[in-house]
């Protein structure tokens, strides 16, 4: 780290320290852990070297995502009717 700023092998670790903070209200809430508990503003580095000591592999979640629109009906029967007459 430099500057307060994780380096850039640290992103996994940033992730991780980010879903933890996300959580952290609800960690509370439940009586789960306290925030001086958690300590999140230490927890990249923490989770970092512990899993480098441990030589452990830390594996994220993985997320696929996809985006379309359909064409309306009619525009779908005419483009048929279209394809279907062309020779």
């Amino acid at each position: 780290m430099s500057e307060g700023k994780p380096d850039s092998g640290s992103r996994p670790y940033v992730s991780f320290r980010d879903l933890i903070a996300t959580l952290l209200p609800e960690i509370c809430r439940l009586g789960v852990a306290t925030a001086a508990e958690v300590g999140i503003e230490t927890a990249a580095e923490r989770i970092r070297d512990e899993a480098r000591s441990s030589g452990s592999v830390l594996i994220g979640h993985a997320q696929v995502a996809a985006w379309a629109r359909a064409r309306p009906a009619s525009t779908q029967d005419s483009a048929s009717t279209r394809s279907s007459a062309s020779p």
